[in-house]
């Protein structure tokens, strides 16, 4: 559940994300979906707040763009897992399971999605690998660290999200 310092387990912002995306929006997304949706909410909220979104979280530099290995692994069920079939099913069992979120955070957050699920692999990837961040950090067969603070300014370079919260 959520963090005392506004801090947020990742594990709870994804089951948050793929039932508000399901439930809510009914457009259930994918795990590169949840991943690179998340990867711009950290930054956002960084580059807004100056806090960082999530709780201990790793961030690492991949091909395609910032991912979260450990929530992208989460998804990965058995050897038949297709990483861009949408993931549907996320129950919650009651609304205070939904509502770890502060009021604020969650507005915060059902804009970013809202404002990217309709974004299509190719442009998600497009956007991450042009960034300077990208370009520094990626190498080849390697799987290099990335910070919220570091993604933050990289992301005050560009308005990726069209509009302020």
């Amino acid at each position: 559940m959520a963090i005392k310092d506004g801090k947020y387990l990742m594990e709870d912002v994804a089951e948050y994300m793929l039932w508000f995306c399901e439930e809510i929006l009914g457009s259930p997304i994918n795990n590169y979906q949840l991943n690179y949706i998340l990867v711009y909410a950290v930054a956002e909220y960084r580059k807004i707040y100056n806090v960082n979104f999530l709780w201990n979280v790793d961030i690492e530099c991949w091909t395609y763009g910032f991912m979260f290995p450990e929530l992208y692994h989460s998804f990965t069920y058995n050897d038949s897992y297709e990483p861009f079939a949408p993931i549907c099913g996320i129950k919650y069992p009651n609304e205070e399971t939904r509502d770890f979120l502060g009021e604020s955070d969650k507005v915060f957050l059902n804009y970013i999605i809202k404002s990217l699920i309709n974004k299509s692999l190719e442009e998600f990837r497009a956007e991450m690998q042009s960034m300077k961040l990208h370009k520094k950090r990626y190498v080849k067969g390697f799987r290099n660290e990335v910070f919220e603070d570091e993604l933050a300014e990289e992301f005050k370079a560009h308005d990726w999200i069209n509009k302020k919260i």
